[in-house]
């Protein structure tokens, strides 16, 4: 029903909400600064990355070539790579810059016998490529709406192969995967839930990587050729969920979901529950264990975003969140950073006995270390 002439009252209430929420206050809970554990780490600032806007992956190993160890950063508009003396190595520049969509990210597709150096790149509702060593786009995944996107060395002789789910118009709910050159290989409709997570999962030590998917009440696990593993129900809410790697308590993958006020471990089969972390409205998750001490089991980290609507439609605020959990799943650091943080890695030492905390933030890769 439309009621054109209350468009003027309408016009007045929305500008009286407007002044409110220009004197409205965040809520303590995305206030920055240290939340938990202020004594026991330090932070710094490990890399300057002016050509990568927002870091959304940080991946250290062979990445270019052979025998070559090199730090790893991409984000929205580039990537640059850097020796172990953080000595850059090389600067890649996106052609085109963004992909016209909103929270344009990319990974890096590390050299094998299969492919060269490689970018998936995509955003946060509408587009996905693949760009080549130097940047430039090879393929564009054709169709618009893609809410999820991810990619393994799970094709034949370990090729990436890369996977969406396409959220909007006729094909809405639906995952496709596509190869190198941008070929589907396989392509189901109607089996996923909009904007569901998506990753590569090993269910079992010696089988491959499945597909794994929220499908609305239930998990869905989808096997290389686009059949299914598995539709179950869900142990707990993996609507939005990742996957993490942690001895002792996930010795082999477990997944991670995200919750109001903690933080869901489960079995990478989505049956079992693991374990529940304290940590408030924390979205889009990664994670990773770092050995800070060669003495004792591995920590958790965990970054996220915090999103908070306002008395206005659109989020008022949004900033990033770290955690770092003991094995016990105590929190012994909590930090609300004033930028985004979407990617988290674990950088060895020299001798390999220890490990740095490295996050992803505007520009830049931060470090956290011990205190002591």
């Amino acid at each position: 029903m439309h009621r054109r002439p209350h468009a003027l009252t309408a016009l007045i209430v929305l500008m009286s909400f407007a002044l409110s929420d220009c004197r409205h206050k965040d809520p303590d809970w995305i206030q920055p600064g240290i939340r938990t554990g202020a004594a026991l780490f330090t932070r710094g600032t490990f890399l300057v990355t002016p050509s990568t806007g927002r870091v959304t992956d940080i991946e250290f190993g062979e990445l270019r070539a052979p025998g070559k160890l090199e730090l790893g950063v991409a984000g929205e508009y580039g990537a640059e790579f850097f020796d172990r003396y953080r000595v850059q190595q090389a600067r890649i520049e996106f052609e085109p810059r963004d992909l016209q969509g909103w929270n344009t990210g990319s990974e890096i597709v590390k050299r094998t016998s299969k492919n060269p150096l490689l970018f998936f790149r995509h955003d946060g509702g509408y587009n996905a490529a693949l760009a080549d060593s130097q940047g430039g786009n090879l393929w564009q995944f054709p169709y618009d709406g893609v809410s999820s996107a991810a990619f393994g060395f799970v094709g034949p002789d370990g090729a990436p192969e890369f996977f969406f789910v396409d959220q909007y118009g006729a094909k809405d709910g639906t995952v496709e995967a596509c190869d190198l050159k941008g070929q589907t290989i396989w392509r189901r409709e109607g089996i996923a839930r909009w904007n569901s997570s998506l990753a590569l999962v090993k269910l079992d030590a010696s089988g491959p990587p499945a597909l794994v998917l929220d499908s609305g009440t239930d998990l869905l696990a989808i096997d290389h050729s686009g059949h299914t593993i598995f539709k179950h129900p869900e142990v707990v809410n993996l609507a939005e969920f990742t996957t993490v790697t942690w001895p002792p308590l996930c010795p082999e993958q477990c997944l991670i979901a995200s919750g109001d006020r903690e933080l869901f471990l489960t079995s990478p089969d989505g049956k079992e529950p693991i374990g529940r972390l304290p940590a408030l409205y924390t979205r889009d998750l990664r994670a990773v264990a770092v050995k800070f001490y060669e003495d004792r089991d591995p920590l958790l980290a965990v970054v996220g975003l915090l999103k908070y609507q306002g008395q206005l439609v659109g989020f008022k605020a949004v900033r990033g969140a770290l955690y770092i959990f003991d094995a016990a799943g105590k929190p012994v650091y909590n930090e609300v950073l004033n930028e985004l943080c979407q990617s988290v890695a674990a950088l060895p030492s020299a001798d390999g006995k220890t490990e740095t905390l490295l996050v992803g933030a505007e520009n830049k890769v931060l470090e956290y270390r011990p205190s002591n």
